[in-house]
């Protein structure tokens, strides 16, 4: 049905085969278009659409091609306008539009996992586990000349990721423009994705009481590491519950 040339391709690499048509899939022009014209609040196709961007970015990330120019000078008789027209269409992508490709992704990929046999062990049997954590972008390494002898640099933002171990992917990004803001204040934004069953594990800097019992509410259950501000109360004394590989619990 798809023709000879797809056939030769699953016979000689069948894993390319599988892994183009697996992005063909998800990362498909029409689903990218309708997305992006559904959240996007800054941008609006006039000449350039998002899909061929998203096709460049894909050769790139793919290592078809070594960077962005050279994707773009491989597929420029495809695009009809300049390599800037394209940076400048990358850089208009708000942080609403980034979030939303990174939900999207999380619903779209995982059902492949599956039908593939690539979802992981549970890491906490019974349960769904999640991994909260925040994520400082990298200052660029393209700055000013004036700065070019200073060490530090301004950070261009910062993410508040949730990782799924079994999918062995990050499931949720909620990006901000402000690299120096605490982590905890993107916090309360991740609640609306927390379902029953699962369990969220995350370091002490996530422990606001809005959070935590905002999983409980939600029949979630929750693994923080201690913070030294966190009032607590025990409910009795400790009791041994087994063994891990590094030690008694």
């Amino acid at each position: 049905m798809l023709g000879k040339v797809f056939q030769r391709l699953v016979e000689k690499s069948p894993v390319a085969g599988m892994v183009g048509g697996s992005l063909e899939r998800v990362l498909n022009p029409g689903r990218l278009e309708e997305l992006l014209d559904g959240v996007a609040e800054r941008q609006y196709p006039r000449e350039l659409l998002v899909s061929p961007v998203f096709d460049l970015l894909k050769q790139v990330v793919c290592g078809v091609r070594p960077s962005l120019p050279a994707a773009y000078q491989a597929s420029v008789a495809a695009i009809s306008v300049s390599l800037r027209s394209v940076y400048n269409k990358l850089n208009g992508v708000d942080p609403e539009t980034a979030a939303a490709l990174g939900h999207y992704r999380a619903h779209a990929v995982p059902p492949l996992l599956t039908e593939m046999g690539g979802r992981g062990a549970w890491v906490v049997p019974g349960y769904r586990a999640k991994m909260l954590d925040g994520n400082c972008l990298a200052g660029t390494e393209q700055r000013r000349k004036e700065l070019g002898q200073t060490a530090a640099g301004a950070l261009p933002g910062k993410a508040r990721v949730v990782f799924a171990p079994a999918l062995r992917m990050a499931v949720t990004v909620v990006p901000c423009a402000d690299g120096y803001r605490q982590e905890r204040a993107l916090v309360p934004q991740g609640l609306p994705q927390v379902e029953a069953g699962e369990v969220w594990i995350a370091d002490r800097n996530f422990c606001p009481r809005q959070f935590r019992f905002g999983l409980v509410e939600r029949g979630a259950t929750v693994i923080l590491r201690q913070h030294p501000g966190l009032p607590w109360e025990p409910l009795g004394p400790e009791r041994p519950v087994g063994r891990v590989a590094s030690g008694r619990v």
